[in-house]
Protein backbone atom coordinates (compact mmCIF):
# COMPACT_ATOMS: atom_id res chain seq x y z
CA UNK A 1 0.00 0.00 0.00
CA UNK A 2 1.49 3.11 -1.34
CA UNK A 3 2.07 6.22 1.54
CA UNK A 4 0.35 9.34 0.89
CA UNK A 5 1.46 12.54 1.49
CA UNK A 6 -1.77 14.73 2.80
CA UNK A 7 -1.50 18.21 3.83
CA UNK A 8 -4.40 20.56 4.14
CA UNK A 9 -3.51 21.45 0.72
CA UNK A 10 -1.82 19.29 -1.02
CA UNK A 11 -1.94 15.19 -1.29
CA UNK A 12 1.12 13.63 -3.34
CA UNK A 13 1.20 9.80 -3.88
CA UNK A 14 4.75 9.49 -3.47
CA UNK A 15 4.42 6.24 -5.98
CA UNK A 16 3.39 9.42 -8.54
CA UNK A 17 6.67 10.60 -8.54
CA UNK A 18 8.96 10.45 -11.47
CA UNK A 19 12.31 8.55 -11.32
CA UNK A 20 14.69 10.65 -10.17
CA UNK A 21 12.32 13.00 -7.83
CA UNK A 22 12.13 12.98 -4.12
CA UNK A 23 9.67 13.83 -1.68
CA UNK A 24 10.70 15.23 2.10
CA UNK A 25 8.05 15.54 4.40
CA UNK A 26 7.60 15.77 8.43
CA UNK A 27 7.70 12.20 10.19
CA UNK A 28 4.22 11.46 11.32
CA UNK A 29 5.59 9.61 14.08
CA UNK A 30 5.75 12.89 16.03
CA UNK A 31 9.77 12.94 15.83
CA UNK A 32 9.97 16.23 15.51
CA UNK A 33 14.10 16.36 14.23
CA UNK A 34 13.46 13.61 11.56
CA UNK A 35 11.50 13.40 8.19
CA UNK A 36 10.00 11.18 5.89
CA UNK A 37 11.96 10.59 2.63
CA UNK A 38 10.01 9.02 -0.46
CA UNK A 39 11.32 8.20 -3.57
CA UNK A 40 8.93 6.19 -6.03
CA UNK A 41 9.93 3.07 -4.97
CA UNK A 42 11.52 3.36 -1.48
CA UNK A 43 10.61 5.03 1.81
CA UNK A 44 13.40 6.31 3.74
CA UNK A 45 13.95 8.34 7.30
CA UNK A 46 16.22 11.10 7.52
CA UNK A 47 17.43 13.26 10.41
CA UNK A 48 19.12 16.40 11.85
CA UNK A 49 23.04 16.11 11.81
CA UNK A 50 23.14 16.70 15.31
CA UNK A 51 20.01 14.58 16.28
CA UNK A 52 21.14 12.10 18.67
CA UNK A 53 18.18 9.25 18.03
CA UNK A 54 20.23 6.90 15.35
CA UNK A 55 16.47 5.23 14.80
CA UNK A 56 15.34 8.30 12.91
CA UNK A 57 17.34 7.70 10.15
CA UNK A 58 21.03 8.72 8.45
CA UNK A 59 21.36 12.79 8.71
CA UNK A 60 21.72 14.33 5.24
CA UNK A 61 25.88 14.56 5.10
CA UNK A 62 25.40 10.68 5.45
CA UNK A 63 22.92 10.59 2.32
CA UNK A 64 25.52 12.51 0.59
CA UNK A 65 28.11 10.01 1.51
CA UNK A 66 26.18 6.71 1.44
CA UNK A 67 25.12 8.06 -2.45
CA UNK A 68 28.85 8.93 -3.23
CA UNK A 69 30.05 5.08 -1.47
CA UNK A 70 26.77 3.27 -3.88
CA UNK A 71 27.85 5.07 -6.98
CA UNK A 72 31.44 3.89 -6.49
CA UNK A 73 30.65 0.43 -5.40
CA UNK A 74 28.42 0.13 -8.85
CA UNK A 75 30.97 1.46 -10.88
CA UNK A 76 33.90 -0.73 -9.84
CA UNK A 77 31.27 -4.17 -10.23
CA UNK A 78 30.60 -2.75 -13.71
CA UNK A 79 33.92 -2.29 -14.62
CA UNK A 80 35.13 -5.61 -12.81
CA UNK A 81 31.84 -7.01 -15.56
CA UNK A 82 32.75 -5.16 -19.01
CA UNK A 83 36.78 -6.21 -18.58
CA UNK A 84 36.11 -9.64 -17.35
CA UNK A 85 38.18 -8.75 -14.47
CA UNK A 86 38.15 -10.33 -10.94
CA UNK A 87 38.33 -7.87 -8.14
CA UNK A 88 38.80 -9.07 -4.89
CA UNK A 89 36.19 -8.50 -2.16
CA UNK A 90 36.01 -4.55 -1.56
CA UNK A 91 34.09 -2.00 0.74
CA UNK A 92 34.19 1.56 0.88
CA UNK A 93 34.63 3.92 3.83
CA UNK A 94 33.10 7.58 3.61
CA UNK A 95 33.93 10.40 5.63
CA UNK A 96 33.51 14.27 5.57
CA UNK A 97 35.02 17.19 7.23
CA UNK A 98 34.17 20.60 7.25
CA UNK A 99 37.25 23.54 6.44
CA UNK A 100 36.00 27.30 6.67
CA UNK A 101 38.62 29.52 4.66
CA UNK A 102 37.41 32.80 5.83
CA UNK A 103 33.63 32.90 4.19
CA UNK A 104 33.98 29.99 1.72
CA UNK A 105 33.33 26.85 3.16
CA UNK A 106 35.02 23.61 1.70
CA UNK A 107 33.71 19.85 2.35
CA UNK A 108 36.73 17.16 1.98
CA UNK A 109 35.45 13.88 1.19
CA UNK A 110 37.30 11.15 2.01
CA UNK A 111 36.89 7.90 0.10
CA UNK A 112 38.66 5.12 0.70
CA UNK A 113 38.50 1.69 -1.38
CA UNK A 114 39.59 -1.40 0.79
CA UNK A 115 40.07 -4.60 -1.06
CA UNK A 116 40.70 -7.62 0.67
CA UNK A 117 44.14 -8.57 -1.40
CA UNK A 118 46.47 -6.57 -3.15
CA UNK A 119 45.89 -4.99 -7.00
CA UNK A 120 48.46 -3.79 -8.54
CA UNK A 121 49.58 0.20 -8.79
CA UNK A 122 48.09 0.27 -12.72
CA UNK A 123 44.77 -1.32 -11.58
CA UNK A 124 44.14 1.10 -9.02
CA UNK A 125 45.01 3.81 -11.14
CA UNK A 126 42.43 2.33 -13.64
CA UNK A 127 39.63 2.09 -11.05
CA UNK A 128 40.62 5.32 -9.65
CA UNK A 129 39.70 6.78 -12.91
CA UNK A 130 36.32 4.72 -13.22
CA UNK A 131 34.94 5.65 -9.95
CA UNK A 132 35.70 8.93 -10.47
CA UNK A 133 33.54 9.22 -13.89
CA UNK A 134 30.88 7.51 -11.79
CA UNK A 135 27.61 10.14 -11.55
CA UNK A 136 27.67 10.76 -7.63
CA UNK A 137 31.73 11.96 -8.03
CA UNK A 138 31.10 14.11 -11.48
CA UNK A 139 28.22 16.11 -9.14
CA UNK A 140 29.91 16.50 -6.22
CA UNK A 141 33.30 17.51 -7.79
CA UNK A 142 31.30 19.93 -9.91
CA UNK A 143 29.82 23.50 -9.76
CA UNK A 144 25.73 23.73 -8.21
CA UNK A 145 23.23 25.37 -9.49
CA UNK A 146 19.81 25.82 -7.11
CA UNK A 147 16.37 26.83 -8.09
CA UNK A 148 14.59 27.13 -4.78
CA UNK A 149 11.09 28.44 -5.11
CA UNK A 150 8.23 28.79 -2.36
CA UNK A 151 5.10 27.59 -3.85
CA UNK A 152 1.66 29.21 -2.50
CA UNK A 153 -0.71 27.49 -0.20
CA UNK A 154 -3.23 27.78 -3.47
CA UNK A 155 -0.84 26.15 -6.20
CA UNK A 156 -1.34 22.86 -5.22
CA UNK A 157 -1.58 21.62 -9.18
CA UNK A 158 1.25 23.41 -10.05
CA UNK A 159 3.29 21.55 -7.35
CA UNK A 160 2.29 18.15 -7.94
CA UNK A 161 3.66 19.26 -11.49
CA UNK A 162 7.07 19.77 -10.07
CA UNK A 163 7.03 16.58 -7.92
Amino acid sequence: MAHEYHHSYVRINPKELSPGSVLISPREDGNESGFTIYTKTYTLFGKEADASLSESGPNPLEYMLISLGTCTALALKKYAKDKNLELPTFHIALSQHQHTAGEESITHIIREIVMESEIDQQLQEELTEIVNHCAMYKTLSGGFMFDTKFIPVNAQDSLKETA
